[in-house]
């Protein structure tokens, strides 16, 4: 989501300081408008902007990645943002819902999160993550940390069975 915006915006910024941006996921331009514009839009970049399509290897490929972009313009909590975290890469996103709450931790920031009125910033935030590798690794391991507290399968399950039995619970009592 918001691959246009960052093609249109972020991706020629990026092109000139040689730094390579790769989209995973289904991508069919000849079956879908949106990914044939972000194709004609990428096409003056050349090399620079790749479409891999779609992976089963998610994982890897995150790992690979100096950090991970979120663009979206309206969005919850985004699975990719808890994959890049967990993967131990940082994030630079867009301020959407959860964003700032999950990169943003006092103490242990996970990744940078800007307006998306201002590309610049987004910019210049993923350039600097490119030629700090150190401070890529410190963001990406802070979220690894975020994210095996929060999303740990266990911790995960227990929220939802609480949910579930309280709405058990209320359910009875209402007489349903």
């Amino acid at each position: 989501k918001g691959q246009l915006y960052f093609l249109q915006n972020i991706a020629p910024i990026l092109a000139k300081c040689g730094i390579r941006a790769v989209f995973c996921g289904d991508f069919d331009p000849t079956e879908n408008a949106y990914a044939a514009e972000c194709l004609r839009v990428a096409e003056p970049l050349g090399g620079w902007v790749e479409f891999l399509g779609y992976s089963k290897d998610m994982p890897n490929l995150i790992r690979q990645a100096s950090c991970v972009c979120v663009c979206s313009a309206h969005e919850g909590l985004m699975r990719t943002m808890i994959e890049a975290m967990a993967a131990g890469r940082p994030v630079v996103s867009t301020d959407v819902a959860s964003a700032r709450e999950m990169l943003e931790q006092p103490g242990r920031p996970a990744g940078r999160v800007h307006s998306r009125s201002d590309p610049q910033a987004f910019a210049r935030s993923i350039i600097e993550l490119c030629d700090n590798p150190p401070l890529a690794d410190e963001l990406g391991g802070n979220g690894a940390a975020i994210a095996r507290e929060l999303f740990a399968a266990e911790r995960v399950i227990a929220a939802y069975e609480g949910c579930y039995v309280e709405l058990a619970a209320a359910g009875a009592s209402a007489g349903a």
